[in-house]
């Protein structure tokens, strides 16, 4: 009894232009407001807010129930679908698309639950309104909203998106792209010109909005790159790579060179032996280390972090030319950098992607690097890339063969405190570990406590503190 009229609100009427200005009074309840729209041009429009309001937070309620009560939203799906995209072609105002493309993405997830078809078909309903909804929105923030959406979107699909939508979105992609840098240019420009502070407040807040705009295109670029692969990737070539490729120049903004050293590791990651990404990495190398002493922390981290793409991307052959300068840049980052709160998570990307070129490599630079690589762990400050970090550890820590050829666990087993100290951090957390790597640290501390033999486990414990040794009890116990 809840949705129907949820659906009828959102399609209820809460604004009307005006044929001639100012010849008009506004009707019980709206008010007359002379507003720019996208594709129109200035109009008088009368708008009733508490309409426009009820409107908004329709769209969101059912977003809500598509969310949070998948199976019994089923019902509704369809109508909802049509109800939102009718929203998402509302020009009044932006307050009433945003939430509508939100919804969509929650739509396609909940048809889902029908099955990977009814979800691909509630986003082939949707996306060609979603595409126009990004065309006709010029703030930074709400187009922010609806990328956001479209990313989720694409994320919930459970098959590969056909070719002629990867080009359409690029193309959208590739237009607001063209926009936002057009307006950002207007910005900068303004800021030579002699104005005042509250003024140059304004234009920085602006072009920090499109700066966080680009980032969420990014993200539509990941979803798409990672749904689609190689059939993404080929037209991503094509259209955007061009745009991007204008960010990783060192005269872009820090902001600008984040966007596009997060691109390309996106890219790459997604079908790292594609032809064109092989290309991408080997072009791609020099520049991540390069910037791995930038003084942006932003820039900085999406570079030590892009070094590991390419190690990963390149392979031990590919790589092996660049390896002992990334290893040098990565290890200067992660013990000589002055890391406040903020440049924290740099660090971790960076024993990230020692750890990846250490798994790459293998052998002697494996047997090499992972005992200082170890002295580094354990990762706190950025919780994606601990997850990583501690998954590969166990994986080092369970590699075959015996404990003795195990570089982790050094010569006759002297590395033991360390590796249980960082289990001992790691394992209570939940934001450091995946839960499989919980089940890998549990087995590997019954594993040790078996073969250790009790009087050698008990000279390991005694080198921990007391908390440590709580947690190794309690698994034991």
């Amino acid at each position: 009894h809840v949705v129907p009229p949820l659906i009828k609100a959102a399609l209820a009427e809460g604004a009307e232009m005006l044929e001639a200005d100012g010849q008009r009074e506004a009707k019980e309840g709206y008010e007359l407001f002379a507003v720019h729209l996208r594709g129109v041009g200035k109009k008088q429009v009368a708008i009733n807010t508490a309409m426009i309001d009820a409107k908004a937070e329709a769209c969101h309620c059912l977003g809500e129930y598509a969310k949070n009560l998948p199976n019994s939203f089923q019902p509704y799906v369809q109508a909802s679908a049509q109800a939102m995209i009718k929203c998402l072609q509302y020009i009044m105002t932006p307050r009433v698309r945003s939430p509508a493309a939100q919804c969509v993405a929650f739509l396609v997830n909940c048809a889902n639950q029908r099955g990977p078809n009814a979800g691909f078909e509630v986003f082939k309903f949707t996306l060609p309104h979603m595409l126009k909804a990004l065309t006709v929105e010029d703030e930074p923030d709400h187009l922010t909203v609806i990328l956001e959406a479209l990313s989720d979107a694409v994320d919930y699909l459970k098959s590969g998106m056909p070719t002629e939508f990867i080009c359409k979105i690029n193309e959208v992609l590739r237009f607001a792209l063209t926009e936002s840098l057009r307006r950002r240019a207007e910005y900068i420009a303004r800021l030579q010109d002699q104005i005042d502070d509250a003024e140059q407040a304004e234009i920085e807040q602006y072009v920090s909005l499109e700066n966080e705009m680009i980032g969420m295109m990014v993200a539509v670029i990941k979803s798409c790159a990672h749904n689609a692969k190689g059939s993404y990737i080929e037209d991503f070539h094509k259209q955007l790579f061009p745009l991007f490729s204008e960010f990783l120049a060192e005269k872009a903004s820090p902001p600008l060179q984040t966007s596009g050293i997060c691109c390309m590791c996106d890219v790459i990651e997604s079908l790292p032996r594609h032809p064109i990404n092989q290309q991408y990495a080997k072009q791609f190398i020099t520049l991540t280390m390069q910037r791995s002493n930038h003084a942006s922390v932003d820039v900085k981290q999406s570079a030590v972090y892009g070094v590991g793409v390419c190690a990963e991307a390149l392979t031990n052959a590919g790589f092996a030319p660049y390896c002992r300068d990334a290893l040098n840049v990565l290890s200067t980052v992660i013990t000589k950098g002055d890391f406040k709160d903020e440049g924290a998570p740099v660090r971790d990307n960076a024993i990230s992607s020692v750890a990846k070129i250490a798994e790459v490599m293998g052998g002697d630079v494996a047997r090499s690097v992972l005992p200082r690589w170890l002295q580094w762990l354990p990762c706190v400050d950025d919780p994606m890339e601990a997850k990583v970090v501690h998954r590969k550890f166990c994986q080092f820590l369970e590699a075959k063969g015996d404990q003795g050829n195990n570089p982790l666990y050094g010569e006759n087993l002297r590395n033991l405190p360390k590796i249980f100290s960082i289990i001992c951090r790691v394992l209570p957390d939940t934001d450091l570990r995946e839960d499989a790597t919980k089940e890998h640290m549990i087995n590997i501390i019954k594993y040790l406590a078996q073969n250790l033999g009790a009087q050698r486990m008990r000279g390991v414990l005694q080198q921990l503190d007391a908390e440590e040794q709580k947690v190794i009890q309690s698994v034991l116990s």
